[in-house]
């Protein structure tokens, strides 16, 4: 019989924290690319995007440097989420 001084094992809480580390570090790498994903293929959608509207760039067709700078946009705009999700994967680790 365990005495009460010792700490309960904690590997069900190193699983489900490794777990949460790896979904976090899948965000990570996700959500670029769906950033990427939906001014390629959703460009209908852009104009009703904040900074995009304001720039007013036509949905379509969207040249190479215009689908870019909305790619960074939205990606600037996704820092704080990205800077979230590092932090906590950290946390998880």
């Amino acid at each position: 019989m365990p005495s009460p001084l010792t700490p309960p094992p904690l590997d069900g809480i190193r699983r489900t924290s490794r777990r949460i580390a790896l979904a976090l570090g899948a965000f990570l790498w996700a959500l670029p690319v769906g950033i990427a994903a939906y001014v390629a293929f959703l460009p209908e959608q852009l104009p009703y995007f904040g900074w995009v509207a304001m720039a007013g760039f036509q949905p379509r067709p969207l040249p190479l440097p215009v689908g870019l700078a909305v790619f960074a946009a939205l990606l600037l705009c996704s820092v704080p989420a990205l800077w979230g999700a590092w932090e906590l994967r950290r946390l998880f680790q």
